[in-house]
């Protein structure tokens, strides 16, 4: 635990993985803004942090995994930058600012998400945790069709599974848990879309 933590060094001109726990927004701004050949970044437990250091995804486009957790005053994630992270397999984010009634992901309707999938043919692996104000899992999630592993945590008010899932054909692992309301899957239908799925798991879910 450094949250009182002012002063680091900035210059680590060849880092490429880099874990960011129970600090502040100092040192996140501080080291990861100047940073260009990152392949692991984990933020999580910033307390105050909002906003990710400017062009901090845009310029590390080797990045393999990231994971952005339990910052909950985090309020906006840069999707667009994201067009820049081809090689990105491995996203896990959530646990944000509870003042959001939806989460932070691209919309289906407005093609955001589809202009985010054209841009993540590598992302194989998913994880996103909500918090007690969401009651839906973002549309947007039906794009990514190159999934094969999906993880779904902490929707407590989340009663039913969308019906989309059954577009995520590449899917071979779901994972949920902590959705105590969960009572409802997709139609035998679209389930059975899955064919690829090899294991499900709940936690903590009236299924």
């Amino acid at each position: 635990d450094c949250r009182k933590l002012v002063k680091v060094p900035n210059s680590f001109p060849s880092l490429q993985e880099l874990h960011i726990t129970e600090s502040n927004a100092v040192t996140v701004n501080s080291v990861a803004g100047n940073l260009t050949f990152l392949s692991y970044l984990q933020i999580k437990g910033i307390l105050d942090l909002i906003l990710l250091p400017q062009g901090l995804l845009h310029n590390n486009k080797f990045l393999h995994c990231l994971i952005i957790m339990d910052c909950p005053r985090f309020q906006s994630f840069p999707f667009i930058e994201l067009k820049c992270l081809s090689s990105l397999k491995r996203l896990t984010m959530g646990g944000f600012s509870e003042k959001q009634i939806s989460f932070p992901f691209p919309n289906n309707e407005n093609r955001g998400a589809f202009q985010v999938q054209q841009h993540l043919l590598a992302l194989h692996e998913l994880e996103i945790v909500g918090w007690s104000t969401l009651t839906s899992l973002p549309d947007g999630l039906q794009c990514l069709i190159t999934l094969e592993k999906l993880t779904i945590s902490r929707f407590p008010k989340l009663r039913v599974l969308p019906e989309w899932f059954g577009r995520l054909s590449s899917l071979q692992f779901l994972m949920i848990g902590e959705c105590k309301k969960l009572t409802s899957l997709p139609s035998k239908e679209e389930m059975g879309r899955l064919t690829k799925l090899r294991r499900l798991k709940f936690v903590t879910a009236h299924i």
